[in-house]
């Protein structure tokens, strides 16, 4: 005697409904895992941005006997024959390409590098911002003191102490004008409650809003780091 073939089961509909809670179960467990992996992700591409700058810099400064770059302090830019700072080249400040101008192009010759990869374009800034995400301390030319000749102080490298902070990522917001700032400018809050910091010595950290603010109240310290005054300013 023959028989038929069993039809295939079809899935009831609360089958179907378990096996959609389940997958949605995995994606809510997923989820943060991946947003996590991410973020960690653009934080160390920030950061290798932040030591390809400093390494530009350490470049630098074995070409010119062991000076830190021009940080880009504006007051010390205005005149008839400006300073190439580490950013660009005064008065052309105002667009990406600008970056071309500065003293570590030559050495690095990416634009990509001066930028943090979580500050894309289009820029809600001005000015600077549209070259990069990273300002430079005011220290590493006394934060604007001249010479007798009216020309901005440079430092040898070897002045600062190894651990004392060069670079730092600027807030989104900010609508700075040049390359450099004094040690209170706000970090960004792109990453959350930290960002990248650069070091004259050449490392690069992850440093959190609180314990930078910390930082501020040490002077001398770690962003208070002028070579030959007292309080580092």
């Amino acid at each position: 005697m023959s028989t038929r073939p069993h039809a295939p089961r079809a899935f009831t509909l609360v089958e179907l409904l378990v096996v959609i809670g389940i997958i949605a179960a995995l994606i809510s467990i997923l989820m943060p895992a991946l947003s996590r992996a991410r973020d960690q992700a653009m934080r160390t591409k920030c950061m290798n941005n932040v030591r390809q700058l400093l390494i530009g810099c350490q470049m630098y400064g074995n070409d010119y006997k062991y000076a830190w770059p021009f940080c880009n302090w504006l007051s010390q830019e205005v005149g008839p024959n400006p300073y190439a700072g580490w950013m660009y080249r005064y008065p052309k400040m105002t667009a990406q390409e600008d970056v071309q101008g500065s003293v570590l192009w030559p050495y690095l010759k990416n634009e990509e590098i001066y930028h943090c990869p979580l500050d894309p374009p289009p820029y809600k800034g001005i000015a600077t911002h549209n070259l990069s995400s990273f300002l430079m301390n005011g220290a590493a030319n006394g934060f604007g003191r001249v010479t007798s000749k009216n020309q901005p102080v440079f430092y040898r490298i070897t002045k600062f102490k190894n651990d004392a902070i060069a670079l730092w990522e600027a807030p989104d917001y900010e609508t700075w004008n040049d390359g450099s700032s004094f040690p209170d400018q706000e970090q960004t809050r792109r990453h959350g409650k930290g960002a990248s910091i650069g070091c004259f010595g050449g490392q690069v950290e992850w440093m959190l809003q609180k314990d930078l603010t910390k930082e501020l109240q040490k002077a001398p310290g770690r962003l208070w780091c002028v070579p030959d005054t007292p309080k580092g300013a």
